[in-house]
């Protein structure tokens, strides 16, 4: 199986280059921290890329690229490193949770640190000591200065001093770059005994410098290399050519870009301004939403866009449904300078913060009646961006707040203390007032402080939202702070009857809103309270009902916590199948990279089959041990804490202590991802459940829609899968809205028109 490379897209080609990679090689078995050092433009992060990519194979704990270009807070890269490690960082030491996660033989590459030279060097030295199997790649404008530090200056693309001919443009791998680009926009261009002599010309001015050579390229949509080259010599008047410090070649830049620039045409070098205040890439809509304002109309903007990446002032992502589009560094900080200049900065921002606080208004006021995952998704792929709006929302502490409140879902799944930390934060720089924005906020803060443990019954904050909680009639509100309550009592206080109380409570004032992702994760929790108070038969009710409300309502997020709490109920009643089609179900429906959700239901899994497969158990229970650790939330500290050691312990029994250490051992080094992946194709495999999707349906709905069509009853599959009737009749119901069937028959004969298309020929 072919391992997924760590290193970025890029869909243009990489061109020359071989002496400095075969430098790189030389270099890299030497030390553990090498530099990539060169002015913008010079070509040091595409190098980077396709040295690594050669080398992939050399670090079996995989590669990773952390781009800091799109950062301005040193406090940030830690976050930067996690995310592009994919290492979930939680817990009260963030740089010690990174470190915990990047055990193994890794490689990992830093891009664009000079504007955070100091953090990142601090950072990168407390790696390197920590991980001592990592090795790290630095590309930087300024050296990071620490200690075994290897520097290697990226050389500009060669360019023979002398010659004029196609020969000498042949060999050379600058020309050789701006024939490639060139093609792009022109294509069947060719160096000829005309334009040899150009295109030579306008290497050597540009000094080999790929990004300047590129956007030289891109003029030859309209211009000739004969053309361009009397428009560089104006362009470049101011350069000097005897220094190769890197103030002058941060000029020799920035006339580049100049040039380029006042080729623009009006409008595009607005909406090229305006793009500046983008953190990260984004897709075309959100370009026009943002930057669309007078002098520049909204049927504007796309025309203006295209022809900026036709320029290759814009660049356009790989990877996405979607085209993306973003700046290079360079380019942003440059456009910035002009967005200040011309007064536009505010104003450009605030239709940034304005989209971004829509976006997460939407994505909070639909969760109030639906899953809203897809929504909630799409703002933790743009949290730079998200980030930066809240940084610019700093200015009015009500519409911060509600930001902040707004974002719970994204905060629960990706990082709860981030969001917790910054909800506190906001409320201690302004105190709370009785508004929208503090109860969303304060919502939010009780929830996360919950889940991570830094929340506790009586603090200051905590009382103040009780008592506005308390002022106000908004029954959403005051069941979110019932089931807070609730929350703190079961998990840190251990009181059940006083988590009991509040629970009720809160599901009582749920249930006067209707069907909703709050209500059905209340009932959830709620029955396993009352399992644990001695009520099971009332908690599974509670549980049953919570698995059905979330799926009716498609919240995947509810429904994997509802799915959790019926796979303990089962485990308690001692049947185990019951309880691994729970689990099995609940993982199905976990995001990619939700650690927290993951570790929960595989070490489920792994209580649920310590009796029948004792070393693959002790495989998933020490994989959900050892990707929690991180988090800084051990599993002994939960409620189903106890199970779980117990799990442990019950597989430990069936082997020897060589057997058991080694099955313990074998489930380290595994990512959040790849036990998804995993514990989902063993299992898929061994039942023969279909492994993919189709029209949309999951593997559940799959699986259940087989059953129809072998004629059996809702009654009969429920019996067969270990689920309530009142389970199967809602996927059934999913099942037939998202094929826009009426019956069972029609599901039925979709099924056989399915197995018909993918059975072999004879």
């Amino acid at each position: 199986m072919p391992v997924t490379s760590g290193m970025p897209s890029r869909l243009s080609n990489f061109v020359g280059r071989k002496k400095e990679l075969a430098e790189l090689r030389r270099l890299l078995p030497h030390t553990r921290l090498l530099t990539l050092l060169g002015p913008g433009g010079s070509g040091k992060t595409r190098l980077a890329i396709e040295f690594v990519r050669q080398r992939e194979s050399r670090f079996p704990e995989g590669t990773a690229f952390a781009e800091l270009g799109d950062i301005t807070d040193g406090a940030l890269i830690v976050e930067a490193i996690a995310r592009a490690s994919r290492v979930k960082l939680e817990g009260r030491d963030h740089l010690a949770s990174l470190i915990r996660g990047l055990q193994g033989h890794r490689l990992l590459v830093l891009d664009n640190c000079e504007h955070l030279v100091e953090h990142a060097a601090e950072v990168a030295t407390h790696l390197l000591i920590g991980c001592p199997e990592l090795t790290v790649i630095v590309t930087s404008r300024e050296r990071l200065n620490v200690e075994a530090e290897h520097i290697y200056l990226v050389p500009p693309l060669a360019v023979p001093a002398d010659g004029m001919d196609v020969a000498t443009a042949d060999s050379s791998d600058a020309a050789r770059l701006f024939v490639d680009r060139a093609r792009s926009v022109r294509p069947g261009f060719l160096v000829n005994t005309s334009n040899a002599a150009a295109v030579l010309t306008i290497c050597r001015r540009l000094e080999g410098m790929p990004l300047a050579i590129e956007l030289a390229a891109a003029r030859m949509t309209t211009l000739s290399p004969l053309d361009i080259v009397p428009r560089l010599e104006d362009s470049l008047r101011l350069l000097t050519r005897g220094s190769r410090g890197s103030a002058s070649r941060q000029h020799t830049l920035r006339a580049t870009i100049d040039w380029s620039y006042q080729l623009l045409a009006d409008g595009q070098q607005r909406l090229l301004n305006r793009l500046a205040v983008f953190a990260g890439s984004v897709d075309a809509a959100a370009v026009e939403e943002v930057c669309a304002f007078p002098p520049l109309e909204r049927n504007d903007v796309l025309d203006a866009l295209t022809r900026l990446v036709e320029k290759s002032m814009v660049q356009v992502e790989a990877g996405h449904e979607r085209m993306r589009y973003r700046l290079l560094e360079t380019i942003r900080e440059y456009a910035a300078e002009k967005l200040a200049a011309d007064g536009d900065d505010a104003a450009a921002r605030d239709h940034h913060l304005t989209r971004y606080r829509r976006l997460i208004d939407e994505a909070y006021e639909a969760r109030r009646h639906r899953g809203a995952v897809a929504e909630h998704r799409v703002l933790w792929q743009e949290m730079n961006d998200v980030r930066a709006a809240l940084a610019w929302a700093r200015r009015d502490p009500e519409v911060e707040r509600e930001m902040l409140g707004g974002l719970y879902l994204v905060w629960m799944i990706n990082a709860p203390r981030e969001g917790f930390e910054r909800i506190t934060d906001a409320f201690r720089r302004v105190p709370p007032g009785a508004s929208k924005g503090f109860l969303r906020a304060g919502h939010a803060w009780d929830a996360l402080g919950g889940i991570t443990g830094l929340r506790w019954d009586g603090s200051p904050i905590d009382v103040r939202l009780i008592e506005m909680v308390g002022k106000s009639d908004d029954k959403f509100f005051q069941g979110a702070m019932h089931m807070g309550l609730g929350y703190v009592a079961e998990r840190q206080l251990r009181d059940m009857e006083r988590a009991h109380s509040h629970m009720v409570a809160g599901v009582e004032m749920y249930t006067t809103l209707g069907p909703g992702p709050q209500l059905a994760m209340a009932m959830g929790s709620l029955g396993s309270v009352e399992v644990r108070l001695g009520r099971p038969d009332v908690g599974r009710d509670w549980i049953e009902k919570a698995v059905a409300m979330a799926l009716e309502i498609d919240d995947q997020y509810g429904a994997v916590g509802a799915y959790f709490h019926l796979g303990y109920l089962e485990l308690d009643f001692g049947t185990r199948e019951k309880a691994l089609a729970a689990f099995l179900a609940g993982l199905e429906l976990v995001e990619r990279g939700d650690t927290l959700s993951t570790t929960d239901q595989v070490a489920g899994i792994g209580c649920a089959i310590a009796d029948t497969d004792p070393r693959y158990a002790l495989r998933l229970l020490s994989a959900a041990a050892r990707l929690r650790t991180p988090l800084a939330l051990p599993v002994a500290r939960q409620p189903w804490g106890p199970r779980v050691e117990s799990g442990v312990r019950e597989a430990r029994s069936a082997l020897s202590e060589k057997e058991s250490d080694a099955a313990w051992a074998s489930g380290g080094g595994l990512t959040v991802d790849a036990l998804q992946v995993e514990v989902r194709e063993h299992f898929s495999s061994r039942s023969g459940t279909p492994q993919r999707p189709a029209h949309g349906l999951s593997r559940r709905e799959i699986e259940i829609a087989g059953l129809v069509a072998a004629g059996m009853t809702s009654p009969a599959i429920a019996d067969k899968l270990f689920l309530s009737e009142r389970t199967v009749e809602t996927h059934l119901t999913h099942i037939m809205t998202k094929l826009g069937f009426s019956s069972r028959a029609q599901v039925a004969a979709w099924i056989a028109e399915q197995r018909r298309a993918s059975a072999p020929e004879v």
